[in-house]
């Protein structure tokens, strides 16, 4: 899942948990902060621990007109490949 947003969540702890919950399950989140905001929740969520499988991925970027449409796909699925290995283990 892809998530591209403006700001940092107004629901940290409920989006914290599922991340949490869902980290055995097949599903890859992929946090896209555009703009000039710090979006230091969505960097937490890259690194939560307490997860087998680091199920979510995080980058920023100040303007998408300012990068090519494979770099920001390239950015968004940085992690997945990892995910990937670890969910077939």
């Amino acid at each position: 899942m892809i998530f591209i947003t403006d700001g940092d969540a107004t629901d940290k702890q409920l989006t914290q948990a599922w991340i949490t919950q869902v980290c055995r399950q097949p599903y890859f989140w992929a946090f896209a902060g555009i703009g000039h905001e710090s979006f230091a929740f969505l960097k937490k969520l890259d690194d939560l621990p307490n997860r087998p499988v680091d199920n979510a991925g995080f980058f920023k970027a100040r303007d998408l007109e300012q990068i090519s449409d494979s770099e920001f796909f390239g950015r968004v699925l940085a992690e997945y490949p990892q995910w990937l290995a670890k969910r077939r283990q």
